[in-house]
């Protein structure tokens, strides 16, 4: 059994999705914040050094540290000024009211209430809990395929995505 390693701020890690056989890189971030990036170009491992702190991530979003441990660690590179000082946000939503949205900021330890205009631009909070889910939602970056129903049956905020509508089914 590998011994595995401390995560901190750069650790890169390589993740495989086996649904589409395509190379992901996760980065950990500030405040627990995963980045994840597709090159496809790239060949070597070391090429990764010169490409991320000028790539912009696909997505970011929490990632369960136990996740990592089906992840290959390749190395940590140092986080760029411009990381460094970034503080991601994200939003939270009521399900039983659209309504009611919240700022989740990290490093923050409450969120804040918003109004749903106010998360216009932001990703849902989440905290991923498996490879899998992680690979679904790369993949509906890099080739836009419709993600599981477990996903689409959230409330949506009018402006940011459709509004929910209970009396359709959906496909």
């Amino acid at each position: 059994m590998a011994r595995s390693k401390k995560i901190v701020e750069g650790s890169c890690f390589k993740l495989r999705c086996t649904t589409s056989q395509r190379i992901y890189v996760a980065r950990e971030m500030k405040f627990g914040v995963t980045s994840f990036y597709y090159f496809p170009q790239v060949q070597e491992d070391t090429e990764l050094d010169a490409l991320i702190p000028d790539a912009t991530p696909i997505y970011s979003n929490f990632v369960h540290k136990d996740v990592y441990k089906e992840m290959e660690f390749l190395k940590v590179i140092q986080l760029s000024k411009d990381e460094e000082s970034f503080t991601p946000k994200f939003f939270r939503q009521d399900f039983t009211n659209i309504e009611k949205c919240y700022l989740i900021i990290a490093g923050q330890l409450e969120p804040i209430p918003c109004k749903p205009e106010d998360c216009i631009g932001l990703e849902r909070a989440t905290i991923h809990e498996s490879i899998d889910s992680i690979c679904e939602k790369l993949e509906f970056f890099v080739t836009g395929k419709k993600q599981k129903l477990h996903e689409l049956y959230r409330l949506r905020i009018p402006g940011i995505d459709e509004p929910f509508d209970f009396s359709k089914k959906l496909l």
